[in-house]
């Protein structure tokens, strides 16, 4: 993840009051299930807020890792869907 895209990934965390981990983990449920839009992803994230949760964490990670670059045009998809809203959305 380049300075630009984790700057972006900060960014929407604080906009939606949640952690990156929960926006990662969101944008990549929303490949997998093709019928979230992204307003319904960004109502789910600040519904969830900052509150922890290992399931999270652990999901999160995997996303991080090596292994899981196939999906990273996918999820790079999913994450560009939520910035545009958020940002339409405002502060």
């Amino acid at each position: 993840m380049s300075r630009d895209e984790a700057s972006l990934l900060f960014t929407l965390a604080r906009r939606t009051g949640s952690t990156p981990r929960h926006v990662l983990v969101r944008a990549a449920r929303m490949t997998e299930q093709g019928n979230e839009d992204a307003n319904e992803g960004l109502r789910r994230l600040r519904d969830t807020g900052m509150r922890y949760c290992p399931l999270v964490d652990d999901c999160a990670n995997l996303l991080l890792t090596p292994i899981a670059s196939y999906a990273h045009d996918t999820l790079d998809s999913a994450l560009e869907l939520l910035w545009q809203d958020a940002h339409q959305a405002g502060p």
